[in-house]
């Protein structure tokens, strides 16, 4: 089912895949808030940006001795803490979606003064 995104254009593009992300896109600008479709954004780069970051770790232990063109500094030390402060970010998105946007409490607190 998922491989219709896979499928290239001639010029390596893939077109399906990008056009369908339009269409959600708009389709989530048209019938949310824009808030909603920040949170729903927010989540979803973070829970990527914490796989990314997990397979580090998770390639260290399973190919040690595939080769790193590329260190991590103070690892394995940098990435639990990123994994860390990432889960509870995700949590928290889950927990209290409708302030966990940049600026949320800020215009909650204008709200509250009116």
């Amino acid at each position: 089912m998922l491989r219709i995104f896979a499928h290239k254009s001639k010029c390596g593009v893939p077109s399906f895949a990008i056009g369908f992300q339009l269409v959600v896109a708009n389709l989530l600008l048209l019938t949310q808030s824009f808030e909603a479709v920040l949170e729903f954004i927010q989540f979803g780069l973070t829970l990527c940006s914490f796989f990314t970051v997990l397979g580090v770790i998770v390639l260290r232990f399973t190919k040690p001795a595939h080769p790193r063109p590329y260190r991590t500094r103070g690892y394995p030390a940098t990435p639990i803490i990123f994994l860390s402060v990432t889960f509870l970010m995700m949590g928290y998105l889950l927990i209290n979606p409708s302030s966990a946007i940049a600026g949320g409490r800020f215009s909650d607190a204008c709200r509250s003064h009116r």
